[in-house]
């Protein structure tokens, strides 16, 4: 069970997309370090820009799918730009994304700020480790947004996920797909465990499945699921 890097901005981030629907993607998973993004507050269309391989890549970014791979430099961190400059006419940054040690994909998940922050920045990054060799096709990625800690059920696989804290969990199934029994307990603030999400969701072991629980707005109490699936890609692609 890993604990979150980034927690004050996952948390922010993932409590404001409530509108978010159950995604599914394909994407060819190319070797060596590459991202993958998602927007909130807005898509991304050009706006925003960075370097890698000496090159300007302009950024696109949805907020329902996961975006193509970006690929980035080896470096502490990937610095986003707009069109704002410097008096000396450099471009000043909009959005940094640290880079966590030893990884190679990254999933960035791009917060729109209502206000700058106090670096003048109007994105705030989180930024999520998204490597087969830790997340792998075939498995589930649970990662504990809301306020209470849950106990949770897979396809029979159990396991306690504390706040911001994560959990990837292989769950066997056909190549032909099927559908996967999960349910999750949450603990009030009476301490009691109370059943509040039970359902069937489809899985294959081509897919990986990214689920964040956040607070619900709707009813008191409860979460909410933001679910991102992804397909391996075929071996003739």
């Amino acid at each position: 069970m890993n604990q979150l890097m980034y927690q004050k901005p996952i948390s922010f981030l993932l409590r404001i997309c409530l509108f978010l629907l159950p995604i599914g993607a394909n994407a060819e998973l190319k070797d060596g370090r590459y991202f993958q993004a998602i927007a909130s507050g807005g898509s991304i269309v050009d706006s925003l820009w960075f370097r890698a391989g000496g090159e300007r890549h302009p950024l696109f970014v949805s907020e329902i799918f996961r975006s193509g791979d970006y690929p980035y430099d080896s470096a502490e961190a990937i610095v986003f730009y707009g069109d704002r400059v410097d008096e000396a006419g450099n471009p000043l940054a909009e959005a940094v994304a640290a880079v966590p040690p030893r990884a190679t994909r990254l999933l960035l998940l791009f917060n729109k700020l209502s206000t700058p922050d106090a670096h003048g920045r109007s994105y705030a990054v989180a930024v999520l480790k998204d490597d087969v060799r830790e997340f792998a096709f075939g498995s589930f990625q649970f990662i504990n947004a809301s306020d209470r800690n849950l106990a949770i059920d897979i396809g029979g696989n159990r396991f306690l996920l504390g706040q911001f804290e994560r959990q990837t969990i292989p769950v066997a199934t056909s190549k032909n797909g099927g559908g996967v029994n999960l349910q999750i307990v949450a603990q009030d603030m009476g301490s009691e465990w109370k059943t509040c999400y039970s359902n069937s969701w489809g899985h294959r072991s081509d897919m990986r499945t990214l689920a964040f629980i956040i607070n619900s707005t709707v009813k008191e109490g409860g979460i909410k699921i933001l679910r991102y699936r992804q397909s391996e890609p075929s071996v003739d692609r």
